[in-house]
């Protein structure tokens, strides 16, 4: 090393020195530093090592576990679903058994055999599961000795017994690679329905069959499997050779319940390559760590002369890259607010309204703003490079490029003209082309700036405008109604034909200039009008007034009148229309004088109807009480016989005029409004019972069937019990009435989907049409041909029926048909249902 080349500081000797102890230093610490951190690494290495491979060998052992146990554990959970489904199917035919158990999700496939034997004399087993198998006996599955295996061990209720016997199977060898020998065994479940024994499931399977030897293979390293019962070995599986000559690790002794035994397993891994491999790595790290450190050591002594000579060229070096940053952001803060004026003036310029465009002399287009582009219907890069001039009408293309050219050569000022543009899709819009000024660019190259203002939107809102103002002024003067503006104090600012007609007006002027206070001089009652007025917001509203004609006559006018405001929210004016109503309010009039009239004669038809019934019910009582001494002979026998059945005649008569009368009389009381409910809870099929009980005399005189489909857990209703009676007893009187011989009289009743209570009363009779039913619940309205001798009445009995449900909020439903029959129900609504039995 040339040490002129050192600048003089470090040449110094005062200098040189203490660098070179603190060098010294620095590369022991680095030496010492390497081989403690190699230390640790070597040795935190070999406890991770450790660690893992003792969490391998954990998992592996428990994962084998886990797959044995829920094996053996489906093994018998199967037996056990087969147990209860034959528990269920016991009284199923052995023929049809098997067939209902292959139907099942029963899954037999890891039983070699199962047998059902029934707990009966003489029983046959029967095999529900049946394949060809070199571990067991056949000769006792087959020639049904399968009872004596029974017999022989005890069978308690609950999970199955294992059997493991030597007259059931041997150990055998089932497979090579890898190496499984294995012994079969039974399962016996007793089978017990109320307490009582009805049979055996008897199932032969080995491990084998449930133990797969690819689950176990899952973790490198597997190598023996043992389950023992006791001193007996059920299963034994084993790769390269015996196991007891291995030198594998023992991982894991357990036990795992099955039936009525403990399995011992014992299971075995050998060490692989990977482990071997992982086993290695400390001793690696610490050989690479020893080489690293040798190697950093050395060529951090290497470096470390160098480091010196280059410290003083590196700070010249900061020196003057910190100028030169300094001058890189000076430029960058420069070209930033460069492009940030160029976003504003491009951000203004594209906000304009007007469609901006910068040409060269040639008409060519170099820049376009956004307004541009909307109005011509293309994107801005693909307007820039095409000539302004193709764009414009055909007719001023020519004119256009010698104005422009004229304006390049300063032969011409800027100018504005009137053209049209063509759009993307070959329409022609009416635009004013501005030409504002020249520039020149970097290159000095000649640039004329412009701008296209759209008037096509203008011009046809102005048509729109024109056509809009005579449709309205058309409107206006051909309107029927007569249509006004009017001020504040009354004063009309403008009205139509119509409104002038109305009023008696020969023309409009007249109504403006005549009329100064429109309030005071149009309306009947001014004061209404303008109260009416004051109260208007924002809707329009419907009056009704009377106003004054031109010669003094008084009309109706019904008039829509709303408030416009000004713009400080005062009112500007009252608008609206007017049309004469006279003679629909003049009929209205008449309307409600008549309904008054009528109201009137029918309450004292009410009033007249009361007072004679109350006047006949008297006499009624009398010639009822004696006709009925007469006809039981009170005093004594009378001569001759024919006098006791003539009594016997006007006792009847009397008692059916008083039940008219009685009828009339609710009627007349229920016109009147002085008909009040006496409510209670009403038990519905009780209260049939007693009307059945009370008619059933005369539906047997009549032959007649009567039949009672009313449930009794029908819910109580909120009613008067003596009204629903009446109702019942009117609708089964009727139906007994007008069913011939023989016919048939139907009750139902039940509660609708929307809770309320219909009770329905259907007959074989003769049946009625729409215009016999509306008669039918009129008061007094007879069907013609219905009664005979033996059928008398005076058409009320409906009608009573309906004005009763009308009390009680409900209505009647018929439903005929001509020689079919009649079903009249009566409905109550359901808020009269007791809802306390509906909890």
């Amino acid at each position: 090393m040339n040490r002129r080349a050192l600048p003089s500081f470090l040449s110094s000797s005062s200098v040189r020195v203490p660098l070179r102890m603190r060098d010294h230093v620095s590369s022991f610490m680095l030496l010492f530093n390497g081989l403690a951190l190699t230390m640790i690494l070597f040795f935190s290495s070999y406890a991770i090592v450790g660690q893992i491979l003792r969490s391998d060998y954990s998992g592996a052992t428990e994962f084998s576990k886990s797959v044995i146990v829920e094996k053996i554990e489906d093994l018998q959970s199967t037996l056990n679903n087969l147990g209860g489904f034959l528990k269920v199917a016991i009284d199923v035919p052995d023929a049809r058994l098997l067939t209902l158990v292959q139907d099942t999700d029963i899954d037999l496939s890891d039983y070699d055999y199962v047998v059902w034997v029934r707990n009966e004399n003489n029983s046959k087993p029967v095999y529900l599961k049946k394949s060809s198998t070199m571990i067991f006996d056949d000769q006792l599955i087959n020639d049904g000795r399968i009872q004596e295996l029974i017999t022989s061990f005890p069978v308690a209720n609950g999970d199955p017994v294992l059997i493991l016997s030597p007259q059931i199977s041997r150990l055998q060898q089932v497979s090579t690679n890898p190496n499984i020998v294995v012994q079969g065994f039974a399962l016996i479940k007793k089978i017990s329905a109320q307490e009582k024994n009805i049979g055996y499931v008897v199932a032969f399977t080995s491990l084998a069959q449930v133990i797969r030897p690819q689950w176990l293979q899952r973790h490198q390293g597997f190598y023996d499997l043992k389950i023992n019962l006791g001193k007996h070995e059920l299963y034994h599986l084993s790769y390269m050779g015996s196991a007891d000559s291995a030198s594998g690790l023992v991982i894991a002794q357990d036990t795992a319940k099955f039936a009525n035994a403990n399995l011992d397993l014992r299971m075995r891994f050998d060490a692989t390559g990977w482990m071997v491999v992982v086993e290695l790595v400390p001793w690696g790290i610490l050989f690479a760590g020893l080489c690293i450190t040798l190697v950093g050591w050395l060529y951090f002594n290497t470096n470390l002369r160098h480091t010196r000579y280059l410290k003083t060229a590196n700070e010249e070096l900061e020196k003057q890259n910190a100028a030169l940053s300094f001058e890189m952001q000076e430029r960058e803060r420069l070209n930033q607010a460069l492009r940030k004026a160029e976003r504003e003036n491009s951000a203004i310029i594209n906000a304009i309204s007007d469609a901006v465009f910068e040409i060269d002399s040639q008409g060519t287009l170099l820049f376009v703003n956004t307004a541009f582009a909307k109005l011509a219907g293309l994107p801005q890069e693909t307007l820039r490079g095409r000539n302004l001039i193709d764009l414009l009408d055909p007719a001023h293309q020519e004119e256009q490029r010698r104005d422009i050219a004229l304006l390049v050569k300063g032969q011409k000022q800027t100018y504005r003209v009137r053209t049209s543009l063509r759009t993307h899709d070959g329409a022609h819009r009416i635009v004013d082309m501005v030409i504002s000024m020249l520039r020149k660019d970097d290159n000095n190259n000649t640039r004329v700036v412009g701008s296209f203002i759209d008037i096509e939107l203008a011009e046809r809102t102005a048509q729109a405008l024109l056509e809009a103002e005579r449709k309205y002024k058309i409107i206006w003067e051909n309107a029927m109604n007569g249509i006004y503006q009017m001020t504040d104090d009354g004063k009309i600012i403008s009205c139509n034909p119509s409104f002038a007609k109305l009023l008696g007006y020969d023309v409009e002027e007249d109504v403006v200039t005549l009329i100064r206070n429109a309030h005071m001089e149009l309306f009947v009652k001014p004061q209404e009008r303008l109260q009416a007025l004051r109260a208007i917001e924002n809707d329009a509203v419907i009056l009704e007034h009377q106003v004054y004609r031109k010669n003094g006559e008084k009309i109706w006018v019904q008039e829509t009148v709303r408030r416009v405001d000004d713009d400080r929210g005062g009112v500007k004016y009252y608008e609206g229309s007017m049309e004469d109503i006279t003679s629909r309010k003049e009929t209205e009039i008449q309307l409600k004088e008549a309904k008054l009239q009528s109201d009137v004669a029918s309450r004292a038809k009410s009033e007249f109807l009361a007072n004679m019934s109350h006047e006949l019910r008297t006499p009624l009582n009398s010639i009822i009480g004696f006709s009925e001494i007469i006809r039981n002979e009170v005093f004594g026998p009378i001569e001759p016989k024919a006098y006791q059945e003539y009594a016997r005649d006007i006792h009847d008569s009397g008692k059916h005029l008083l039940s008219v009368i009685n009828q009339i009389l609710d009627i007349s009381r229920i016109d009147a409004g002085e008909r009040e409910l006496n409510e209670s809870l009403v038990d519905i099929p009780k209260t049939i019972h007693t009307c059945l009980g009370l008619l059933e005399g005369k539906a047997r005189s009549a032959q007649q069937v009567i039949l009672n489909n009313v449930p009794q857990t029908l819910p109580k209703v909120i009613a008067e019990e003596t009204a629903i009676k009446q109702m019942v007893m009117n609708l089964l009187s009727n139906a007994i009435k007008f069913t011939p011989q023989g016919g048939r009289i139907t009750l139902d009743a039940e509660q609708d989907r929307q809770g309320n209570i219909r009770i329905s009363v259907t007959d074989t009779g003769k049946g009625l049409d729409d215009d016999e039913m509306a008669r039918a619940l009129s008061p007094f309205g007879l069907i013609d041909g219905r009664h005979g001798k033996e059928s008398s009445g005076i058409g009320i009995g409906l009608a009573l029926v309906n004005a009763l449900l009308k009390l009680h909020d409900g209505r009647i439903e018929l439903f005929s048909q001509k020689g079919i029959g009649t079903t009249a129900t009566i409905i109550l609504p359901k808020e009269r249902v007791d809802q306390a039995e509906n909890l």
